[in-house]
């Protein structure tokens, strides 16, 4: 009798134990598998595969591009040559009935599998102590993205997700060379295509003109990398005034575009590029490179990330590119830029940028001699709030007045307007003295005025068309308005501004 009893007892506890195995295997499967993704309309979305993992049903590639085309083993993503057709979840879910959406805080109420947990919490409390310190940064930089979080491998299977780019955080001042600066930023697409290799072989026909490019660059690379950097945008683009102007901030095409990024007289006004008979914002380095850096940016908002997009709107017009995207979706064809019925410039543009930033990238294979330009500051703002000739402040800087002009492109008179605060670029070596010099010299010596005594029967429109000088200009420098020109008799001195800039400057800059 205590035999059996005995024997009922250890079945008891055989049973016991197998239930506690039971249970623990369980628990363990049933660990909360968190997915935090983001549909357009800012739904959470999840999909769950099996007791071990969560099939993430959209996500984002590194241009933007949101790949929603399921199958019942999981996401594809589109090759480089045959991008996917972007279609929201609850569409397709009708559609196709391959899955459900749930949003997740719905699913966490009806099943055990999921918890709804905030993704900053779980890196904070689960993962962050478990890696090294080094990596903590880079998770934190993930659980803030904008849009859609891209977790890293350890949330989800890697094959989930398009490969990330790889861009490298470079301090301002932590590369030998703006060139090694550039090149961490670089984050347009990798693109094999003959339009690229056909640009390719078109520069390396003139080597000579790349070399003498990068000497005329290298005043405003730093300026520009700066920008870049900020803004957070690719790196190649510090490439693109190679394009648009050969990197001559002086230079006016036919189309009334100026300066390095080439704006258009009503694109500089919307970007607060003021221009006007003194003074053309769109020619200014410092002001242009931001305003350029800003529009790009916006532009790539425009088109959810397309780099390619926002580059061949930057060349034909936002509205021609959209024009020609709504022409392919009514032929039912694909809308990236590659497809695209564009302008000949414009199917070029793209093609030689990416050109441009591989032959520069890669230039010891292409034989390309690369200038060694220091990443550090070319120039240093000081600023005007006084007019001052432009030949009297490049002799204080101690500079050639072409080398001056070269940094300060955007005076159309010899000197600074007659109102209103400017800046003027100085070589970083030079604007101390620079300062000083400033400092010690009076303001009614800082331009030399031509005088102009007034005769009998002479009147102010006779006098501004022998200057050369708008009538408002003229009241301007010689603080007169208009209800002072009766008081303007015969013997009348009035100081008449200094001739145009281009007395000064040699054809060459």
């Amino acid at each position: 009798m205590i035999l059996i009893n005995s024997n009922r007892l250890l079945g008891y506890l055989l049973f016991l134990v197998v239930i506690t195995l039971l249970g623990c295997s369980s628990k363990q499967s049933s660990t909360p598998i968190v997915a935090n993704t983001l549909d357009k309309d800012g739904v959470l979305f999840v999909k769950k595969i099996d007791k071990d993992g969560v099939l993430f049903v959209k996500t984002l590639d590194k241009d933007g591009v949101e790949f929603a085309h399921i199958d019942k083993d999981g996401v594809k993503t589109a090759k480089k040559s045959e991008p996917f057709k972007t279609v929201p979840l609850k569409t397709m879910a009708k559609q196709d009935g391959l899955f459900k959406t749930v949003p997740l805080k719905k699913m966490a109420k009806k099943t055990e599998s999921f918890k709804f947990r905030p993704l900053k919490q779980i890196a904070k409390k689960e993962i962050l102590p478990a890696i090294a310190p080094q990596k903590i940064k880079a998770i934190r930089k993930i659980a803030k993205a904008p849009r859609a979080i891209k977790r890293p491998e350890f949330f989800v299977k890697k094959s989930f997700f398009p490969k990330p780019i790889k861009r490298i955080s470079i301090n301002k001042s932590g590369s030998s060379t703006i060139w090694k600066r550039m090149f961490a930023l670089y984050a347009l697409p990798n693109v094999d295509n003959k339009r690229v290799d056909r640009q390719i072989k078109r520069f390396l026909k003139h080597p000579e003109q790349l070399v003498k490019i990068q000497r005329r660059a290298e005043p405003y690379l730093h300026l520009i990398m700066d920008e870049i950097e900020t803004k957070k945008i690719p790196g190649e683009l510090a490439l693109l005034p190679i394009i648009e102007s050969s990197y001559r901030a002086t230079v006016t095409s036919p189309a009334s575009a100026a300066g390095l990024w080439q704006f258009i007289p009503s694109t500089g006004l919307s970007f607060g590029l003021k221009q006007n008979w003194w003074y053309d914002g769109r020619r200014d380095v410092y002001a242009s490179t931001q305003a350029a850096t800003h529009y790009l940016k916006k532009l790539s908002k425009s088109f959810h990330g397309d780099w390619f997009l926002a580059l061949a709107s930057y060349n034909v017009g936002i509205g021609n590119v959209k024009k020609a995207i709504r022409r392919n979706r009514r032929s039912n064809l694909k809308t990236d830029y590659w497809t695209l019925r564009l302008p000949k410039e414009t199917r070029d543009y793209v093609p030689k940028l990416l050109a441009l930033a591989k032959l520069f990238a890669q230039a010891e294979k292409y034989n390309l001699p690369l200038k060694p330009i220091p990443n550090k500051p070319f120039f240093k703002s000081v600023e005007i709030n006084s007019p001052l000739g432009l030949k009297k402040a490049a002799n204080m800087a101690r500079m050639n007045f072409d080398d001056f002009f070269i940094l300060n492109p955007a005076f159309n008179r010899v000197i600074t307007p007659p109102t209103g605060s400017y800046r003027l670029l100085v070589k970083t070596q030079n604007a101390k003295s620079f300062k000083q010099n400033l400092s010690n010299l009076p303001e009614h010596k800082r331009v030399d005025w031509i005088k102009h005594v007034t005769r009998d029967g002479e009147s102010l429109r006779t006098i501004a068309r022998q200057h050369n000088i708008k009538i408002k200009d003229l009241l301007k420098v010689n603080n007169l308005n208009r209800k002072q020109i009766k008081n303007i008799g015969a013997g009348t001195t009035l100081k008449i501004p200094p001739a145009s800039i281009d007395t000064l400057v040699k054809g060459n800059v």
